[in-house]
């Protein structure tokens, strides 16, 4: 529920959308509280607020059916955690689930092939690096933990972005409490180094450094099936006297997995017109240069203009 609270208003400043993992068990219709044994009660999101949430351009991921490890199950029983768990969560929301994370950060070899099985595109886990592109496993996908209010510190976080030019960094969070919460009071008076919590203030000034950091910042499905889309498109170009027709042709044949591609284009003109994107219109060029976000499988009409009447 700090998430909402205190988290949803941060990134609607700085219109971000993130990805937040739901455990099926937990789950009510409307938000409830409870406790895992040695820790205090925390309210959870409940079923009407996820629908609010992926409406709003959210991921909803899956966390496991219970919060339990999974490293010292059986392959049988995770699976079935695995596999109960979306099934659940799809059935309530009615939309598909695309991503899981390990309860704990705590896997194995054999379970991210279950994970897989299950018919999640990808899975995360605890490992504290980036994600790169020459060694990237969808479903072994690494995260860089946010431990509590100073781990990692801005500069630390500042320079993990800037080293993640044509990577993919994965930020990890938990809860967000008010510095005077009976929460941080409890994490504080135990001494408690890893709290994974942050408080409101720190919060807004990590994700505006990570919104002016200039990269693209979207919920892991978003990422993820932009990742698997581009390597399964390729594009058809035409010119008509001073029109230029583009396609991005993609062999993935469900529309609902699709999501806008951005394509880099040069022009020497001062304005284009254009048509069939995500976002037509007039565009001025910079440096000789716009940016495009457009659907696959959709003809792109780029037309260059003298001047604007």
């Amino acid at each position: 529920m700090t998430q909402l609270s205190y988290g949803i208003p941060v990134l609607d400043k700085y219109k971000l959308k993130a990805t937040f993992a739901l455990i099926s068990e937990w789950t009510k219709e409307n938000m409830s509280s409870s406790a895992e044994k040695g820790s205090f009660t925390v309210e959870k999101i409940g079923w009407n607020q996820a629908r609010v949430l992926r409406d709003e351009g959210h991921e909803i991921a899956s966390h496991g059916f219970m919060h339990v490890k999974m490293d010292t199950m059986s392959v049988s029983m995770a699976t079935y955690h695995i596999e109960e768990s979306k099934r659940v969560l799809e059935e309530n929301l009615g939309s598909k689930i695309f991503t899981f994370v390990f309860p704990y950060s705590a896997t194995r070899d054999e379970l991210f092939n279950a994970a897989s099985n299950a018919g999640y595109l990808f899975a995360r886990t605890g490992e504290e690096t980036i994600n790169e592109k020459g060694s990237l496993n969808l479903h072994k996908l690494a995260t860089i933990a946010v431990y509590n209010e100073y781990t990692p510190s801005l500069y630390e976080l500042y320079s993990k972005f800037m080293s993640s030019n044509g990577k993919w960094l994965i930020l990890n969070y938990h809860n967000i409490f008010t510095n005077d919460s009976k929460e941080m009071n409890v994490l504080r008076s135990h001494n408690v180094y890893s709290t994974y919590s942050v408080t409101p203030e720190m919060f807004d000034k990590q994700i505006r450094l990570v919104r002016n950091s200039g990269r693209w910042i979207a919920p892991i499905n978003v990422v993820g099936r932009y990742i698997m889309q581009n390597e399964s498109t390729t594009l058809q170009l035409s010119e008509h006297d001073n029109k230029v027709l583009i396609k991005a042709v993609c062999n993935i044949e469900d529309r609902d997995f699709l999501v806008p591609m951005t394509l880099i284009v040069e022009t020497s003109s001062n304005f284009v017109k254009v048509e069939g994107s995500v976002n037509d219109g007039i565009y001025n060029p910079v440096n000789g240069r716009i940016l495009i976000d457009i659907m696959p499988n959709k003809e792109l009409v780029i037309e260059e203009l003298k001047a604007l009447k």
